[in-house]
């Protein structure tokens, strides 16, 4: 972990800074007593080089995670702590320190585009419409339905239902045809038997009677195909219409659970251990996790 490689580099700087490693001169700074912070430290060098080590651990640990600025704080401290050498200092920050402060600024990036594209995802998801942003989600099956009776309900997901209206719509349809080819051809039998009865007035009365037979058994059947097209349209119009009521309805029902704190929502939740950064909650395992919550 992060906070525990500080640690033990601070540790051991603190250690080669010790009056065991450098001799005490009258102007090194370093035999300077430390300035009074809160902390008694002993005048024995062994006490003294592990109170020194307890002070930079308490300055690290006193916060549970490190963010870019702490990581500047230790930083600091190290240079502060050890004048005599700051360059090692600077040297060992630029290894150890400046890499975590790099990884800190690419997750704050990365979170941050992460955030803006759900702030744009939950807009679109707002203003979405078919047409335009004052349209409804519920035109979404509306016009599909209308165009294909069955359509919108197997867009909305039900399929079932989507598939009835098809094929009732269907079935209709075609006896519809097949009542209104009838009808055409038992009108073209009347006509041409209604003309010949017609002409046979004049030189033959039994041709007359037979003629008439077959256009008035001719008319009877048209009166009845007429009756079956009016019939069948009838049923194939409620079915048409009774599916477009039904996907608009539906699809006016779903809209409004699509709406505001109901809304098909991303809700993301970063857990990251890594590197300790207090602006992520922790999990353990030193994982990176992303939870996806879909709410309808």
């Amino acid at each position: 972990m992060i906070r525990t490689r500080l640690l033990l580099l601070i540790g051991v700087l603190l250690i080669l800074n010790t009056p065991g490693n450098l001799s005490a001169q009258p102007n090194d700074p370093i035999a300077d007593p430390l300035p009074d912070d809160g902390i008694t430290l002993p005048d024995n060098r062994e006490e003294r080089e592990t109170a020194d080590t307890e002070k930079a651990g308490a300055d690290v640990e006193a916060d549970e995670s490190l963010s870019e600025g702490d990581a500047d704080s230790i930083e600091d401290l190290l240079i502060e702590s050890n004048p005599a050498q700051a360059d090692l200092c600077e040297a060992v920050c630029k290894r150890e320190i400046h890499p975590v402060k790099q990884e800190i600024d690419d997750h704050a990036q990365r979170i941050q585009k992460l955030e803006e594209r759900e702030k744009e995802r939950q807009a679109a998801l707002d203003n979405h419409s078919i047409w335009n942003g004052h349209e409804s989600l519920a035109w979404a099956p509306v016009w599909r339905s209308a165009l294909v009776p069955g359509w919108g309900q197997v867009y909305r997901g039900d399929a079932e239902r989507g598939y009835l209206y098809t094929g009732l719509a269907l079935f209709f349809l075609l006896r519809t045809n097949n009542a209104l080819n009838e009808y055409n051809q038992f009108r073209d039998n009347y006509n041409t038997y209604n003309t010949l009865s017609l002409l046979s007035t004049s030189f033959n009365t039994q041709a007359f009677l037979y003629f008439s037979f077959l256009r008035n058994d001719q008319n009877n059947s048209m009166i009845a195909s007429a009756s079956r097209y009016q019939e069948s349209l009838t049923l194939f119009a409620l079915v048409y219409f009774w599916n477009v009521a039904d996907a608009w309805f539906s699809g006016e029902r779903e809209t409004r659970n699509f709406t505001d704190d109901s809304a098909l929502r991303f809700q993301m939740q970063f857990y990251n251990e890594t590197h300790g950064f207090s602006d992520l909650e922790s999990k353990p395992n030193g994982v990176v996790q992303m939870a996806l919550t879909l709410r309808y």
